[in-house]
């Protein structure tokens, strides 16, 4: 397994280059999934939910949400923040809005006050009220 840092740094250089095999989505979040560094620290799992977020793919957001605070990680106002910006990308039908609101209020159910920020986040997601 890779570092972080230097998984990011060529999975960035892959999809900025364009590289032949590696220019869709799709084959981005396979090579993420199979060759995925060993996430240890908080920040880790944030930086790795980051990529995954740009890239919209919502499934491996979850799954590294829920890894982290499996790892004994709290989930934190951007730890949500990062499931609202992979709902956006990720395409705005019906289950996803459904997704994001699941996780919004688990946010709220934890007692952790949104930002602005988030809050904008979301209203991208679900619409403003």
């Amino acid at each position: 397994k890779l570092s972080l840092n230097t998984w990011a740094s060529v999975m960035s250089s892959f999809a900025s280059r364009g590289v032949e095999g590696l220019s869709t989505v799709e084959k981005l979040q396979k090579l993420f999934r199979a060759s995925g560094p060993v996430l240890m620290e908080r920040e880790d799992f944030h930086r790795a939910m980051q990529l995954a977020a740009e890239a919209g793919d919502l499934e491996h957001v979850a799954d590294l949400f829920n890894d982290m605070v499996c790892k004994g990680f709290e989930a934190q106002e951007d730890s949500y923040t990062l499931v609202f910006k992979a709902c956006r990308q990720h395409g705005l039908d019906f289950s996803t809005k459904s997704f994001a609101e699941k996780y919004f209020y688990a946010m709220m159910s934890m007692g952790i006050e949104p930002k602005a920020s988030t809050l904008s986040e979301m209203d991208k997601v679900v619409g403003k009220p």
